[in-house]
């Protein structure tokens, strides 16, 4: 009886120290307990408000920038561009026939409002307080039209037959020959107007007749030339040759002339023997507005033959309208930084105006 009491007592004593087990079981345990206590007051000061949002900073800003945006992409016409000043012209907006202006500023101090003036308007202030507001800008360099301005054209040939004829023709007492032409000219010519004209010519026998060559005026309905005169000049035979040869007239006399106005120039006999000889083709000749025309001595009329062609070279030049031109530079991005507060972020913008708008001071 007494050795089981004995054995008894040893079993209920006091427990000695942990076994290591225990005692790395114990600190996984506080490891975790210790891991989600900071996750929950992590989580918990995230779900407490900010003074002031992050997102605060920049709304006023970025209101801002879409407005601009608005207003810059239709702009017609850049009249101001600094690094703190854009000024720019849209289309009319009232009807009143002009353009309307918008400026948007900023002085260049922290503190200075950013404001936004409409034509000739007071100032809205946009931002009361700004820390910056910078604008930057790309371009292209391009030409515009400033206005137009009449050039003259160098001497140009508007009629041309050096070589071609079918027959050899003498011109006695009274008769005429005449070429009937009208230039064709370039789309932007407003007039033209004779300088030269180059015939050809050789003397007949006896060499005692006296060749008129002339400008006149060709009636519009008929196609014929009429009995006004615009330059007059005379050849005498016996100052040329048997053989034929190209002599020169100046016929700068004749008054400058409308686009598709018809001229004629005509060699003519007036006195009392034969003056002179001609090249002329008859048939199978075609320049737009002109033909070969002739006056018999017995019947003075001008008789037409739309094929022919006299051996005459016509001069002349021509004026007309080209555009003046300037340089420039076209807007093609304007970047625009807004920093409303010193510890919040830049809010920043790029508009790509639609039209590429000319830009002052580019």
């Amino acid at each position: 009886m007494h050795r089981r009491s004995h054995h008894h007592h040893r079993r209920l004593g006091p427990r000695g120290a942990f076994t290591l087990v225990e005692l790395l079981v114990s600190m996984a345990i506080m490891t975790i307990l210790l891991v989600s206590l900071g996750s929950v007051v992590v989580m918990a000061s995230k779900a407490i408000p900010p003074t002031k949002p992050p997102a605060s900073d920049t709304s006023a800003a970025q209101v801002i920038l879409r407005s601009i945006n608005a207003e810059l992409e239709v702009a017609a016409e850049v009249t101001l561009a600094t690094a703190h000043t854009l000024e720019f012209k849209v289309a009319d907006r009232n009807s009143d026939g002009a353009q309307e202006l918008i400026r948007y500023s900023w002085a260049g101090s922290p503190g200075d409002p950013l404001l936004r003036t409409y034509n000739a308007g007071t100032p809205e202030t946009l931002l009361a307080g700004a820390v910056g507001v910078d604008f930057s800008y790309t371009s292209v360099p391009a030409t515009v039209q400033t206005g137009t301005t009449s050039v003259t054209s160098p001497e140009v040939l508007f009629f041309s037959n050096d070589t071609a004829y079918s027959t050899t023709v003498t011109v006695p007492t009274n008769q005429w020959y005449g070429q009937v032409f009208s230039p064709l000219l370039p789309t932007n010519a407003t007039s033209w107007r004779l300088t030269t004209v180059k015939y050809s010519m050789a003397a007949d026998t006896p060499k005692n007749g006296t060749s008129t060559m002339q400008i006149r005026p060709v009636n519009s309905a008929t196609g014929l030339p009429s009995a006004a005169v615009y330059a007059s000049a005379t050849r005498l035979e016996s100052t040329m040759p048997s053989s034929f040869s190209f002599y020169s007239v100046d016929v700068s006399a004749t008054p400058a002339q409308a686009p598709g106005v018809m001229l004629c120039f005509t060699i003519g006999n007036t006195s009392a023997d034969s003056s002179c000889q001609l090249r002329i083709k008859q048939t199978g000749w075609s320049q737009g507005g002109s033909q070969l025309v002739q006056m018999a001595p017995l019947v003075p009329v001008w008789i037409p033959t739309p094929e022919g062609a006299m051996q005459v070279q016509i001069y002349g030049t021509y004026a007309m309208t080209v555009p003046v031109t300037s340089a420039v530079a076209r807007l093609t991005s304007a970047t625009i930084a807004i920093q409303s507060n010193n510890s919040g972020p830049i809010a920043r913008l790029v508009v790509n105006p639609r039209g590429k708008p000319v830009a002052a001071g580019l």
